[in-house]
């Protein structure tokens, strides 16, 4: 008798420590909760980061028309604002007259833009051989850097050209001045001769006047 109950409470414990131990591995598993169009997971100790993406927008440039483009001359080498304004009158820019800088030489090209013109002054750096790195907003004191400051208003984009944009430049066309020569010939008119006849017997006598 002693012995069926010892096995009964083996039985017992058996099937106890069965349900411990499914009840366990329930827990440290998956649990999946469903609603009506909705699936959800989740698994204990798994961490899920979600990667928000990022989306680049390119906005384009202004009709170059448009453009107000004003270039300044910051070296010690005159005419370099004008050549500055060539190319970008090749470019159909719509230029300002060029100036100077009050403070030169500058060593560095600076391309200045107006608010929603910086894409515009990119373009017009690679124009010169330069990149976005050579752009910057148009400072407030911007007046105080060029000789006319009133142009600094009316611009869009302003070039401050440094010494490194010379080589960048395309070369100046040499201007020939040449001056034709008029030779005037005069003719003289032939001398005249006059001869006298005198009787036979008489020598005759023959004057040549010059001119």
């Amino acid at each position: 008798m002693a012995a069926g109950r010892g096995a009964m409470l083996l039985l017992v414990a058996v099937v106890l420590g069965i349900f411990l131990l499914n009840r366990t591995d329930d827990s440290a598993g998956t649990t999946v909760s469903q609603t009506p169009g909705t699936t959800q997971a989740r698994k204990t100790g798994v961490t899920t980061t979600t990667v928000a993406s990022i989306t680049t927008t390119t906005r384009p440039t202004h009709d170059p028309a448009t453009v107000k483009v004003l270039a300044v001359n910051g070296t010690a080498t005159p005419g370099v604002g004008a050549r500055i304004k060539d190319v970008l009158l090749t470019a159909k820019f719509n230029t300002l007259s060029p100036t100077d800088a009050k403070t030169k030489p500058v060593k560095a090209t600076v391309v200045y833009y107006q608010p929603g013109y910086d894409v515009d002054a990119v373009a017009i750096a690679r124009l010169f051989g330069f990149d976005v790195a050579n752009t910057k907003p148009l400072p407030a004191t911007a007046a105080d850097m060029v000789k006319t400051g009133s142009q600094i208003a009316n611009a869009n984009v302003v070039v401050m050209g440094g010494d490194d944009v010379i080589a960048k430049l395309p070369a100046k066309a040499a201007t020939s001045s040449t001056t034709g020569s008029i030779t005037s010939t005069t003719k003289k008119p032939a001398a005249s001769t006059t001869t006298t006849a005198k009787p036979a017997g008489s020598s005759t006598t023959s004057t040549t006047k010059k001119p």
